[in-house]
């Protein structure tokens, strides 16, 4: 049998060169990207599978849902711990990548694609019923945001033209980066941070509370409502520690808050790279429904921005 793309042929320990391409596959899914541009990028990469054949979108996806990615396997309806298998991915990560690519609705929208959608992976909102808006085109047709759940789960039938929003977006990003009072704010904020290191090692102290308050629930030390309260309080501490992490790996490659320099840099920068930029400012846009038909420009009342802090 061959062994999984991660490990070596025992499974009792993680391939250094196998192991940050499975992250990076997750990172570049979970921010976004397609399973097609994935695939074009580890071949433009010359990134081969176990057996040395090209990853295909159904090889990627068994391998980032297989329980085996968390130390893992599956007994019954249950997950059960592989005494001999290191873990590459933290179960946070793992449950988010099932909860994506085993979704049914995915499938819709994502034959074809060969590159990331800029408002991708919940970026853009459908403002009926507040689910993520995928990038979807047609041969002759312009690329467009459309609501996953036209089938009749969602109370409307929201899209919007891609290059319009995207451009609108892109807009209101590249003020921002040139405003040098929303930048030195920003810095501000990323330098409290501290080093990575410190960074790294709050997470580790959060998911250590987050733990513990579970544990204290099931030994019957506090209350459910106390338990929940606490764990929510904790994983919000944890998403803003790495969101700053991200901002401030982000804001490295920037050039000053200089229109022209912004401007300057904006054409150069790759998609995923500028997507990276877009994500560390903007939580997300909704985009309401309208009973307008036919093309147009962009209506600046059905857009809403919701800018991170």
């Amino acid at each position: 049998m061959s062994r999984a793309y991660g490990w070596n042929d025992k499974g009792n320990a993680t391939i250094e060169d196998e192991a940050p391409v499975i992250r990076m596959m997750a990172t570049t899914l979970l921010e976004g990207g397609s399973l097609r541009g994935l695939v074009e990028h580890l071949k433009a990469e010359g990134i081969a599978t176990v057996s040395g054949k090209t990853w295909q979108p159904v090889t990627i996806k068994r391998a980032l849902t297989n329980p085996r990615m968390i130390g893992k396997k599956k007994v019954g309806d249950k997950l059960v711990e592989l005494a001999d298998v290191p873990p590459i991915l933290q179960t946070r990560t793992y449950n988010r990548l099932c909860k994506l690519l085993l979704d049914p609705e995915r499938a819709k929208f994502t034959g074809g694609r060969t590159q990331v959608a800029l408002l991708g992976g919940g970026i853009a909102r459908c403002g009926g019923c507040g689910r993520a808006l995928y990038s979807s085109a047609s041969t002759g047709r312009a690329a467009v945001y459309t609501c996953s759940t036209r089938s009749g789960e969602c109370p409307a039938t929201v899209s919007v033209q891609a290059e319009l929003l995207d451009a609108d977006v892109t807009e209101r990003v590249l003020a921002r980066l040139s405003s040098p009072k929303l930048r030195a704010a920003l810095t501000k904020s990323i330098n409290e941070l501290g080093s990575r290191d410190a960074a790294e090692a709050r997470i580790e102290d959060l998911q250590s509370r987050y733990t513990a308050l579970g544990e204290d629930f099931a030994d019957g030390l506090i209350e459910r409502e106390t338990m929940r309260a606490g764990t929510d309080k904790v994983r919000a501490n944890i998403a803003a520690t790495e969101l700053k992490m991200k901002q401030q790996e982000v804001l490295a490659y920037l050039p000053e808050p200089d229109p022209s320099a912004i401007v300057e840099w904006r054409e150069q920068a790759g998609l995923r790279q500028y997507r990276d930029v877009v994500s560390i400012l903007l939580d997300h846009v909704t985009v309401k429904p309208t009973d307008r038909r036919g093309p147009g420009g962009l209506d600046d009342e059905r857009i809403v921005y919701v800018w991170k802090k």
